[in-house]
This record gives structure tokens, sequence and C-alpha cells, in this order.
């Protein structure tokens, strides 16, 4: 007689519960160093620090119009599809958690991770109900994380102070240690290789092959960024010499101080060697000062031109980073309740569509944030922190 072992399938190196209290350890981390920044404001400043900040009518509008947007497209979607999308989106939620997921991340960037998070909250029970679609808690905490992540991103902006450079190196470290942590999450599941079931056909992918996506799209990210941060500091630094330049030898030299000097109220030789040379060159003035208006114009339009570039480095590692560690990390897990297809198959399925997926989201994300950073011109600041003389309702 032969024994018969049971052999156990390969199981997710995290479970779906795993994840849930994952999501809560996030939210509590976050939640407790807004607490010891109230305490140190308090103690350092004298200024009340609001966890969640006192939001007025203007930053009561401007949540409401990003929450209204994100469900108006998704209705719209299913309107223009005759209802199709409405369809995919009851039976197969994570379609439509990535159509919310866009503004979602815009409104987090507007206006931190907590109001974020209220976002992320309110558009999803309210696209559920609109789309008579499914709700589920682990697509929800997706929802909720995209808020908590781009609001994570807003605050790092008011640290740095829309500081490109500054911001640049943050978001190569952060990104790099996202897609390093996959990286191992990854090499240290159970399975030997990743099952992708289409049409009963099964495509075997080794792990390999994700990685290998996962490191040459943050390659391709870094190369971007610091190609641009170069060609931008490169331009920014011929025009800033040019300017030290003339400054120096035409700008400084005052004429009320020439003439007092040409009086001989400071009669040294050298002095009136030096106003004696300037006089001789004072006929040129005009050229001068046409030069050093030419340079100003250059330098503001080169200025007005690089406003777009602390834009784009925020928008790209904010959709970059959000969109890896959801699509990799979190979404697998959750993608199989609703599902026959294993873990596996969702997880090759998401990372494959990763960086596609990041590009469209990217390119929403980089021109709404372009225009709306102009017209909203929200400070969260005023909201978050104030004087602690003041009356809490003044």
């Amino acid at each position: 007689m032969f024994l018969i072992k049971d052999v156990q399938a390969p199981q997710p190196l995290l479970s779906s519960s795993q994840m849930i209290i994952i999501f809560i350890c996030l939210v509590t981390f976050i939640s407790l160093v807004s607490l010891i920044k109230k305490i140190y404001y308090r103690v350092r400043w004298h200024r009340r620090y609001y966890i969640v900040p006192r939001i007025r009518i203007k930053g009561i509008t401007n949540v409401a119009m990003t929450i209204s947007m994100s469900i108006s497209i998704i209705l719209l979607l299913t309107f223009i599809s005759s209802g199709l999308l409405g369809i995919i989106f009851r039976g197969y939620p994570g379609v439509r958690v990535l159509v919310e997921g866009v503004l979602i991340q815009l409104g987090g960037l507007l206006f931190g991770p907590f109001i974020g998070l209220l976002i992320g909250a309110i558009t999803d029970l309210l696209t559920t109900a609109l789309t008579a679609g499914m709700f589920h808690p682990g697509f929800f905490i997706i929802v909720l994380t995209y808020g908590i992540i781009a609001g994570l991103f807003q605050s790092t902006t008011i640290k740095f102070k829309n500081n490109s450079f500054k911001y640049a190196i943050f978001g190569s470290i952060l990104y790099s240690a996202i897609i390093i942590a996959l990286i191992f999450y990854i090499q240290y599941q159970q399975y030997p290789y990743f099952t992708l079931s289409i049409f009963s056909k099964e495509i075997h992918f080794s792990k390999l092959i994700l990685i290998a996506i996962l490191s040459s799209t943050l390659g391709i990210v870094l190369i971007t960024v610091w190609l641009i941060m170069i060609i931008v500091s490169v331009g920014n630094t011929k025009l800033s010499l040019l300017k030290i330049k003339y400054n120096v030898f035409w700008n400084y030299p005052n004429k009320r101080f020439l003439n007092r000097i040409m009086r001989k109220k400071y009669g040294t030789e050298a002095a009136l060697k030096q106003a004696s040379w300037y006089s001789s060159r004072w006929d040129k003035k005009n050229e001068i000062v046409n030069k050093i208006a030419i340079l100003e114009k250059k330098y503001e339009t080169r200025k007005n031109k690089n406003i777009w570039v602390s834009c784009f480095i925020q928008s790209i590692f904010l959709v970059f980073v959000a969109s890896a560690a959801i699509n990799v990390f979190f979404s697998p897990c959750f993608d199989q309740a609703f599902s026959p297809a294993k873990f596996d198959h969702w997880l090759v399925v998401r990372t494959l569509s990763y960086p596609i997926i990041a590009i469209i989201n990217f390119a929403i994300v980089f021109l709404s944030y372009k225009v709306v950073i102009g017209l909203i011109k929200y400070d969260y600041n005023e909201d978050r922190i104030e004087n602690i003389s003041k009356n809490y309702l003044d």
C-alpha cells in the first residue's frame, strides 16, 4: 500500500486580513506622528495644531468639488458605455477603484492625508450606491490608501516648500525603497512561479520577470526626473550667473554715491578715478539698462516656464509610489475574492498592468493638478495651525 500525501497549494505571503491590519497600523502611525506634532507645536511654538484640519467654507467647497468630479467621471463612463461599465463595476469593483483612485489622489495631494482619507471614503460609498455596485471592505481600504498616500505627499510639499530639488531626492529615495520592498515581497512568496490563466490556458511567469518589470519602471522614472532636473538646473545656473555679473558691474554702483564722490566728499584719488571711469561709461547707460531688462525678462520667463517642474515631480512620484504599493501589494489579495482565479494570477495581472495604469494616472493627475493648483490656491496651513491666543471659533 502506498500513502498519498496531500500537497498543499502555495499560499500568499500575506492574507487579506493581514493587509487590513497593515492598513490600520499605517493610519495609527500617521495619527501618532500627528499627535506628537500637536504636542510639539503647543510646547515649542505655542500654536494649536489640528490633527484633522478645520475646513473653512472655501475648503469645504474645494473638497466637495473633488468628490463630485470623481463620481461624475464614473457615472459619465457608465452612461457612455450604455451601462456596460456599471455591470463591470458591480461584478468587479477593482475596475471602479482604479477610476476612483485618480481624483482621490488629486484630493489628497491638495488637502492632506486625513482629508484625502475622507474624500476616498465618501467617494467610494457614494459611487457604490449610485452605480448599484458591491461594497467590499478590501477595495474600500484600497481607496482610503490612495487618499492617505497622496496626503502624505502633500505634507512633504509643505515641508520642502516646493523645492523641486529636495522633493526629487525625497521622491527618489521613497520610490526606490517601495520597489525594493516589493521585490523582496515577490521573492519570498511561496510560489515557485506565478500562473496567469487566460481562456483556460496557463502562462507561467518566473519571479525574475516581475522583478524586472518593477526594476525597469523604477529606472525609467528616476532617469526621467533627474534629466529634467539637470536640464532645468543648467538653464537656471546660466541665467543666474549672467544676472550676478550684470548686478555686480552695473546695478550696484549708485549714481548718488558717485555724485558725492565727484563733489570730493570722499576725496580719495582712487574714488575720483573710479568716478571718472564710471562717468566716461555713463553714456552707455541706456544700453546697459536694456540688457538688464532683457535678462530679467528671460529670467522671469524661464521661472514661469519651470513652475510645471514642481507639479511634474510631485505627480510622478505620487502616482508611481501609490500604483506600485496598491496594485502589487494590496490589490491581489482582495482581487481573488471576486474571481475564481488565484492570488498568483492577480499578482501577475497587477504587476504587468502597473506601469500602464501608472502612466495613465500620471497624465490625468499631472494635468489636473497643474490647472487646479492655480485655481484653488487653498492654504492648508491656515486650517491646520493657528495662534493659541485665539479662541477656537475666531
